[in-house]
């Protein structure tokens, strides 16, 4: 399973110094996209019922855009371009993942 955040992205990233790895990034990059999308049509679904989640479905949205930026980048032979996206998002992850909310704890 692909968990999402800084250090799986900073990974990703570094894997674009390597010509070989090439397909193993753009693999990557489309897992995040899936994942994503996913969460996207969860909240989307469940957002009429629970406001709240519209802005957390928009900033999904977002995050696929630039997702799909930085898979364009790559396959358009554009490394440094796409390093620096992954590195823009890798930012945004770790800022929105300050905003959530702590995991329950169970006694």
């Amino acid at each position: 399973m692909m968990i999402i955040n800084k250090e799986s992205i900073t990974a990703t990233r570094k894997k674009l110094n390597d010509t070989k790895k090439e397909s193993e990034v753009i693999d990557e990059v489309k897992k995040m996209i899936e994942i994503k999308s996913a969460l996207q049509w969860r909240s989307d679904a469940i957002a009429p019922c629970c406001g709240s989640l519209s802005s957390y479905t928009c900033q999904l949205g977002n995050e696929i855009e630039l997702l799909s930026d930085v898979l364009k980048a790559i396959e358009g032979g554009d490394r440094n371009r796409a390093g620096d996206l992954l590195e823009m998002y890798a930012r945004i992850v770790e800022e929105n993942q300050g905003r959530e909310p702590a995991e329950p704890r169970f006694s």
